[in-house]
């Protein structure tokens, strides 16, 4: 399973796509809008600048400027103004068919602000802009049919507002270009601008397909990365499960991606997660012209193929050493609903307690023979594989070979995190099971709502600047 970066499921149609959402605005041009569209009366309260404040919603972007639209995973404050000083509001969210809501307290001047305020009650607790966004929740899982978030607020004394919050999940110019190279099952994501850009090999996890890396397309193309997305099994052409698949394969990708002219060779980057995060410590320790290779809930160690008694990799037709199977079939949970789920994650420390030394170097992933970067984020409550201890058997390499003496290499374990290190900005609430792609059972992810929408936020947060280190020209 992709299981660093996903786009979440509750837009995940939507978002592989990298399709537009809505430009238009019910908002007014100041930001405010009164009940049926009208001004409200005024309140007595005022702004700074001394004039009178009618009740209004608008919402700020991270540089503190109002916005009516933003894209999807950028940051954005809430703030209600012209409330009844002192007199609780209801605030509901709704990304049809997903809702939060909470109450607050309009402070002393009759505000409310998301990024100062924490709510009484509610769908999440304690100050956090994000809180309205990650705590929606649905009675029955649907997907999203717009990324658009409608606010109503509800007090008292004034009149209820709405407003809606437009959230693009593209940007103007972006470019999609099928790789011509005969066997690469691709898409070069360009983003808008002439380059030559710095480009950055995406891949996802078990699940298969070209879906993990067009969620990172999604994430890093808006932020001027060139980003080709590939599969490398589950699509056509392509083998059908990951079973000793060849990581010339990846070599060929590479060397396709950085002769294109739209990109600049001498800023090439991987990123990958969960078996695709192995992948990505595999490429770092292979190729010697990349500058940054990101990993999301990782393995230091090479595990097997999803087909029982196969590698998983293969160099020059020989297939890579891989901790052996020693036939745990992990443990049951409980869900929320009443169903049960697997968590996978003793199987693969009992996989380890059981290996014998040699056998555990010889699947160990020589990260400290790279010349590159290296930055691994992963989930300390992660139910799929124990990515904290498995990243940690890469970092610990790093530091005692002197690698990350040498380079900005950095581990972020998150406490409270499970294997989904979640898309920011999106509902999280589903975030802690998921669907076997047998389709009969779930499997256990880990983590709680608000641990891995905190983590998806600290992680993009990181990430960015990682790669801005990195691939600087």
């Amino acid at each position: 399973m992709n299981l660093g970066r996903m786009l979440s499921p509750v837009l995940f149609p939507l978002l592989a796509a990298l399709c537009a959402c809505s430009t238009q605005s019910p908002l007014e041009p100041d930001g405010r809008l009164g009940s049926d569209g009208q001004v409200a009366p005024d309140t007595g309260a005022r702004s700074d600048l001394g004039a009178p404040e009618v009740p209004s919603i608008r919402f700020l972007d991270a540089k503190q400027q109002a916005v009516t639209s933003i894209y999807i995973d950028d940051p954005v404050t809430v703030q209600l103004a012209g409330l009844v000083p002192s007199r609780e509001v209801t605030v509901t969210a709704l990304m049809a068919p997903w809702k939060s809501s909470a109450v607050f307290k309009a402070a002393a001047d009759g505000t409310v602000d998301t990024a100062r305020d924490a709510p009484i009650s509610g769908t999440y607790s304690g100050v956090d802009p994000d809180g309205l966004f990650w705590s929606m929740d649905t009675t029955q899982f649907e997907y999203a049919k717009s990324a658009d978030v409608v606010f109503e607020a509800v007090q008292s004394g004034t009149p209820t507002l709405r407003a809606t919050l437009v959230r693009t999940v593209t940007v103007p110019g972006i470019t999609q270009i099928v790789p011509d190279d005969k066997g690469l099952v691709g898409v070069l994501v360009l983003p808008p601008g002439q380059g030559p850009f710095a480009g950055i090999l995406a891949f996802g996890g078990s699940e298969g397909g070209i879906s993990g890396g067009m969620g990172y397309a999604g994430e890093l193309v808006p932020r001027g990365y060139a980003v080709l997305a590939v599969a490398y099994f589950g699509e056509s052409g392509l083998p059908a499960t990951l079973k000793e698949v060849p990581l010339e394969y990846f070599d060929k990708a590479l060397d396709w991606f950085s002769k294109r002219p739209e990109i600049d060779g001498s800023r090439l980057a991987v990123i990958g997660g969960s078996r695709g995060g192995e992948l990505s410590l595999l490429l770092a320790a292979r190729r010697k012209d990349l500058k940054a290779a990101v990993a999301d809930v990782p393995s230091g160690y090479v595990w097997g193929g999803t087909t029982a008694g196969a590698a998983g990799w293969t160099s020059a037709g020989q297939p890579l050493p891989y901790v052996p199977w020693h036939g745990h079939m992990g443990t049951t949970v409980a869900m929320p609903n009443g169903g049960t789920a697997t968590a996978s994650t003793p199987a693969f420390q009992d996989d380890i307690a059981k290996s014998t030394p040699a056998e555990l170097e010889a699947a160990r992933i020589r990260v400290e023979d790279s010349s590159t970067a290296i930055a691994m984020f992963a989930g300390a409550d992660d139910q799929m594989w124990p990515s904290c201890q498995l990243a940690k058997v890469a970092m610990d390499q790093l530091t005692a070979s002197g690698h990350a003496k040498a380079h900005p290499d950095e581990l972020t374990c998150f406490e409270k995190a499970g294997h989904l290190i979640s898309s920011v900005g999106l509902p999280t609430t589903w975030t802690m099971f998921t669907r076997s792609p047998s389709g009969t059972d779930y499997w256990a992810l880990g983590g709680t709502p608000a641990g891995n929408a905190h983590a998806g936020r600290e992680r993009q947060k990181r990430l960015l600047k990682f790669l801005e280190r990195a691939l600087k020209p």
